[in-house]
């Protein structure tokens, strides 16, 4: 963008003729003065049509010749737009005007240009972030919340806590940024807790702030570890000696009553052995009696 453009009246139309073959062939002064203000030197029809596509819908991709001259108005995507762009097909190209709607208006139409071109992606970035599924907030330089995306509201919403709480305890840094920090939401009035992987961005004096929701993850983790230990304690508790193997045939799991049925030794069985190891180790011991259950047990399915 150039910093030293001057302000360009829109009091007339602006003026473009490109060729068949997409070229710009000429321009009115205040055309061309707005194409410099612009930063768009020596446009084509592709380079021409980009640079206004974000402020007028429907542009042609090509120009197109017509035998006979045919009109299209093309009116701006943001109601906050004073102009109109119109394209005048003819057997040699195509003829470009950008006017103002109302004629008696003062209008800047360089920095007209800077504010109105960026709007549809301001639109499209504030919807992005608002329907994104996991909040997303901005930390100011106080620690205070700025702007936060609906997902932050409503967990914001939703958690019970008291009134001078902030709904993530953490303070973001510039060490932050390196790696995800493991953060918990506490909700006591309803005895629950949600768990996010955050991560900081230096961003405007601040910080902006994403999630990752992680509490259907540690949620599994921590129901299979429940269930790992109340196996263990059933298993610690049966008169009947078991062991079990993983896909690899190495033992994971075993119970006190082995150590009396099989006069294994705990260093032996805590070294997690294979199950053929195991079996042999059984038999040196005079547990298993039968050389058929070496063959049997070795060739089993592991669980």
């Amino acid at each position: 963008m150039n910093e030293n453009k001057g302000a360009l009246s829109l009091s007339n139309p602006l003026s473009f003729e490109f060729v068949s073959n997409g070229l710009l062939t000429c321009n009115n002064i205040e055309a061309g003065d707005f194409l410099t203000g612009i930063d768009l030197i020596a446009p084509d029809w592709g380079s021409f049509r980009d640079a206004l596509d974000d402020r007028f819908s429907d542009l042609p991709r090509t120009v197109t010749t017509r035998t006979a001259q045919i009109s299209h108005v093309f009116l701006p995507r943001s109601l906050a737009d004073p102009m109109e762009l119109e394209i005048e097909q003819h057997s040699s190209g195509a003829s470009v005007f950008i006017r103002q709607r109302v004629s008696d208006l003062d209008i800047d139409g360089i920095a007209l240009h800077d504010v109105l071109s960026a709007l549809p992606k301001l639109e499209l970035i504030k919807s992005v972030s608002d329907r994104a599924p996991f909040p997303v907030w901005q930390t100011l330089a106080d620690g205070s919340v700025g702007w936060s995306n609906a997902r932050y509201k409503t967990l914001d919403a939703q958690v019970s806590r008291d009134d001078d709480a902030v709904l993530f305890n953490f303070t973001p840094t510039t060490e932050a940024t390196d790696k995800p920090t493991r953060v918990t939401v506490k909700d006591d009035a309803h005895n629950r807790a949600y768990w996010f992987d955050v991560t900081s961005q230096e961003f405007d004096q601040g910080y902006m702030n994403f999630t990752v929701d992680m509490h259907a993850g540690i949620s599994a983790e921590s129901a299979q570890r429940n269930f790992v230990q109340t196996l263990a304690k059933t298993f610690a508790h049966l008169a009947t000696g078991l062991a079990i193997f993983d896909r690899n045939r190495q033992l994971v799991l075993f119970n006190p009553s082995l150590f009396d049925i099989t006069e294994l030794t705990p260093e032996f069985l805590t070294a997690r052995p294979n199950l053929f190891s195991f079996l042999i180790n059984c038999v040196t011991i005079r547990s298993c009696q039968s050389p058929r259950i070496i063959q049997t047990g070795a060739n089993a399915s592991p669980m």
